[in-house]
């Protein structure tokens, strides 16, 4: 451990600069240094910006069963926790990534060797690994760097008197890779108190238990168990007895170095022994986060978990959005109920409805049946935004659990729907978990007479 006085300067580890003057034989050696210290200070600044999507990178599905089943990945940006941009530029529009790849032959030495005309590059390109995926299980999609050397330029050495006798690569050409990182729910590192029962429950094949399996990983992936758990022992942690700052499968697979901070999750894929079951991108997949400057700070206050809260109220609403696609389900829609189908719900969220006149969505009575909630109240869409932000510094609903939920119809949708025309919305309701304040109350403020809550009807 060095020990340095006030005012002394500590250069050890250190950025290191060329220093360039007049005279000074420039050398591909001081240049790679200064490149070094430049990207050695881009990193670090982008470890101070956090990490996570930046925007774009979504994935679906593109080929769902068959021998190389696909997803398709968007352009976009992203952060890793090494600080580096990983980017699919905007000018391929969308990728295809097939899953499944099948081992390349080696390619011969073509040409002279080392002093062949620069226009290729020499030598052997070592074999692909062959890589297959059982099929039976669920994987994280991790977007990684690349790099690879392109093109060839003659080189000119110092005693060459100008003679070009060798070949260098042109060009260091960066860019990213794609694979496939397991997640082995047989290991309580990763579905920890689950991985008994979750393969089992993996093994169904009906709407209701994939739908199931999938939140269960879902909120594994978001840290759920633990945020439920944090008020526990809340002050070991924050005296540095209890880290909390890893949990999780993801965390499970850095902790195996499986993860690495170069790597950025974007998807949970389920794959089955007839394809590809569901692709879940919020489930791992994080906006730009910071990442927490101590192992002590207290776990609900942080930025990644805020971070996670955003992405369980984006990732039931894609679920939700795919279940409620026609055919999805073996049952009516009136028939859901949110405990066949989830075993957590988020602090808040939207559910499309069901009525006389529409066949969207679900219906709240039998969705909450066997869950304490009472009629909907009714608020103004200028709450919605602000309802929605404050369920991000709530705990998500456990359904196992008998608390209750509020449930409410906003104003704007309800009348609308009521007003029957032509181009009406699709009615929604919102549902926020019990603990926090009820929005419901009566308000004299802008409320309409037809629409608002002007004295609580709740026990009637």
């Amino acid at each position: 451990m060095p020990s340095v006085d006030l005012h002394e300067a500590l250069l050890t580890g250190g950025l290191r600069h060329p220093h360039f003057f007049n005279g000074r034989v420039l050398t591909a050696e001081a240049l790679q240094t200064e490149q070094a210290a430049q990207h050695t200070h881009a990193r670090r600044l982008g470890q101070s910006i956090g990490t996570g999507v930046v925007r774009g990178l979504e994935v679906r599905i593109g080929q769902s069963t068959g021998p190389r089943p696909t997803v398709i990945v968007s352009a976009g940006l992203a952060l890793n926790r090494a600080g580096q941009v990983l980017a699919v530029p905007d000018a391929l529009t969308e990728v295809e990534v097939v899953l499944v790849r099948a081992p390349r032959p080696a390619e011969p030495i073509t040409g002279d060797g080392l002093f062949a005309a620069c226009t290729g590059h020499p030598g052997t390109q070592p074999p692909d690994t062959p890589f297959t995926a059982t099929g039976q299980g669920a994987y994280v999609l991790v977007l990684a760097p690349a790099a690879d050397y392109r093109e060839r330029v003659p080189g000119v050495g110092l005693t060459d008197h100008g003679t070009a006798r060798s070949c260098g690569s042109r060009f260091v050409e960066e860019g990213v890779q794609f694979r496939l990182e397991p997640l082995d729910v047989h290991t309580p590192a990763v579905a920890g108190p689950l991985s008994e029962t979750l393969p089992a429950l993996m093994a169904r094949t009906d709407p209701a238990g994939i739908a199931r399996t999938r939140n269960l990983l879902a909120h594994l992936c978001l840290g759920t168990p633990t945020a439920l758990n944090a008020p526990v022992d809340l002050f070991r942690a924050l005296r540095g007895d209890l880290d909390h700052s890893t949990y999780g499968p993801l965390d499970a697979l850095r902790l195996q170095n499986r993860l690495t901070d170069g790597d950025v999750p974007l998807a949970l894929i389920r794959w089955a022994a007839t394809g590809l079951q569901f692709v879940d991108m919020w489930a791992v997949r994080r906006r730009l986060h910071r990442l927490d400057a101590t192992h002590t700070a207290p776990f609900p206050a942080t930025d990644r978990r805020r971070a996670e809260a955003e992405a369980a109220f984006l990732q039931f609403q894609q679920h939700l959005a795919d279940l409620t696609r026609p055919g999805a389900l073996d049952r009516p829609a009136t028939q859901v109920h949110a405990r066949d189908f989830f075993a957590y719900l988020p602090a808040a969220g939207v559910i499309p409805l069901d009525g006389a006149r529409f066949s969207i969505g679900l219906h709240p009575e039998p969705f909450f049946a066997g869950r304490a909630h009472r009629p909907p109240g009714r608020i103004e869409g200028a709450r919605l935004r602000a309802m929605l932000a404050a369920s991000f510094d709530y705990p998500p609903i456990d359904l196992e659990q008998q608390e209750m939920v509020w449930i409410y119809q906003v104003r704007e949708n309800t009348a609308a729907v009521m007003a029957g025309s032509a181009s009406r919305p699709d009615p929604f309701l919102l549902f926020t978990n019990g603990h926090m304040p009820f929005a419901g109350e009566a308000r004299y403020d802008l409320s309409r007479w037809d629409f608002s809550q002007y004295a609580s009807d709740l026990d009637t």
